[in-house]
């Protein structure tokens, strides 16, 4: 059966057309988009220490991209309401790829922390193709379809630190930046040329503002688990490395190998699995299995002897993922109006983002000072609370 997009045209008629070209143009768009970001991500420490950076100061550089995002995102969100999806796609890659060749000419520390807000501020990509599927597909499918979005995302994450690891290798730490910088612009040309200039959703006679939906019980959660989810998972992310070197002696390689087999299986997971669950379980059950999965394999982590022993909560981990983040989104996008859908994803991104302002440095706190085994235990602890919290919030409640 065709993909076929459904779209309302300005007149408030119903048109219909086949999107298969369009679908494949916004993987396509993700799947460069988080590439670049993956190109760039694992080397900005050491890009940052050439410059001088002291380890605060490569905290603090981390730290800025989220609190402009945070801040940006419902802004945009609002804006892409107005105006469309299309330009904002556009806008978003063309203001990465700016972002990327200010870093990769920065000559000091200056330089790198106005490169990263700004690449926070234009950091909308991802939230702005979950509302392309928001607008064009019916809400029984946005699981799936948000599942692909996410397996896109997730397949140019992994391959991206190879790339960016073969750019460092040949021609030294500002390589990244500059093929990331290439990734944003071939994005941005991608978008302009090939995806279809759709229309906003008309606005509603009587306009329903997102201040009046926060109090909707399903958007509520939504914004309590995305928030949860993403403090707990940036504890981990900041803190595998030290773990896995301490008590494991991983280099930097064996590291490298694990975030591919995490990217991988979260790739299938929502390519295979996750669309599959979509046709059989509602978005809040879906989450619930995924948080069961994250709060496993989170807390097994610490259990871990060996390699081996590694691989069993590192594929819990990225399978958890898999299910929860496009099962999550979807769940935004059922509980927010029409008219609302980019304000809606903005704002729930914007909660991951403040908690990744937070996440990293409470991780590595506990880290030092409670033991290496404490950020994975909080974080299993805290996503099996949201779990049991969300099944009951959830009970009796029509999605």
């Amino acid at each position: 059966m065709s993909f076929v997009t459904r779209f309302i045209v300005r007149d408030g008629s119903v048109g219909e057309v086949t999107g298969q070209r369009s679908l494949a143009v916004l993987l396509s768009t993700v799947f460069v988009d988080q590439l670049g970001w993956g190109i760039v991500v694992p080397f900005l420490p050491l890009y940052a220490r050439s410059l001088g950076a002291s380890g605060l100061e490569v905290g603090l550089l981390l730290a800025v991209y989220s609190l402009a995002q945070m801040v940006a995102s419902p802004w945009w969100g609002r804006l892409s309401d107005r105006i469309g999806r299309r330009p904002l796609l556009i806008i978003g890659a063309a203001g990465t790829c700016l972002g990327l060749l200010q870093l990769g000419l920065a000559s000091g520390l200056v330089a790198l922390f106005i490169g990263r807000a700004w690449l926070g501020g234009f950091g909308i990509g991802m939230s702005t193709a979950q509302a392309w599927v928001a607008d064009t597909q019916p809400v029984e499918e946005r699981g799936r379809t948000m599942a692909l979005i996410g397996a896109a995302s997730a397949l140019g994450f992994t391959l991206g630190p190879a790339l960016g690891a073969l750019g460092v290798a040949t021609g030294g730490l500002s390589v990244p930046f500059w093929v990331g910088a290439g990734c944003a612009g071939v994005n941005a040309a991608l978008a302009a040329i090939l995806l279809p200039r759709i229309p906003p959703v008309a606005r509603a006679m009587a306009r329903v503002r997102l201040r009046d939906v926060a109090t909707e019980r399903g958007f509520v959660i939504c914004l309590v688990v995305s928030f949860a989810l993403t403090y707990a998972f940036s504890n981990v992310e900041a803190t595998f490395a030290l773990f896995t070197r301490d008590a494991l002696d991983f280099s930097v390689a064996d590291n490298g190998w694990c975030f591919a087999l995490v990217g991988l299986c979260g790739a299938a997971t929502q390519a295979l699995g996750t669309r599959a669950l979509a046709r059989r379980v509602a978005e809040p059950g879906r989450v619930i299995l995924g948080l069961a999965l994250l709060a496993t394999g989170a807390a097994t982590i610490p259990m871990a002897h060996s390699g081996l022993q590694l691989i069993a909560p590192m594929v819990l981990m990225a399978a958890g993922f898999g299910v929860t983040a496009p099962s999550l989104t979807a769940w935004v996008s059922r509980s927010a109006p029409a008219d609302r859908q980019g304000e809606a994803l903005g704002v729930a991104q914007a909660a991951s983002a403040m908690a990744r302002v937070i996440g990293p440095g409470v991780g590595g706190l506990m880290f030092d000072k409670l033991g290496r085994e404490s950020p994975f235990w909080m974080a299993g602890a805290l996503i099996g609370v949201t779990a049991i919290a969300t099944w009951a919030a959830s009970r009796g409640h029509a999605s």
